[in-house]
């Protein structure tokens, strides 16, 4: 083997090496740094959209008809008032 093959191959492999680890510090470490802010952007803008249609004041009437509420405090379980319309259950 020529001792310039040699060297090609080693360097191929060397230069395949450091992709690699590029590659993986890259996509395992540099990128979800950056992609957590957005998700957790997203997941709150996610969960704050009922309370959006609970604060507004238009049409308390069809809210009222429409959702049916559960409040759990430490030993208290409240409802609202349409709770048997909305889900149909037995009591034990």
């Amino acid at each position: 083997m020529n001792p310039q093959q040699n060297r090609l191959s080693k360097q191929l492999l060397l230069v395949v090496g450091v992709a690699f680890i590029l590659l993986f510090i890259s996509l395992g470490i540099i990128l979800p740094r950056m992609l957590i802010p957005v998700a957790e952007k997203n997941i709150y803008n996610y969960l704050r959209e009922p309370l959006k249609v609970y604060d507004s004041d238009q049409n308390i009437t069809v809210i009222d008809t429409e959702i049916a509420y559960i409040y759990k405090t430490d030993k208290t379980i409240g409802t609202s008032q349409n709770i048997e319309d909305i889900i149909k259950y037995d009591i034990l």
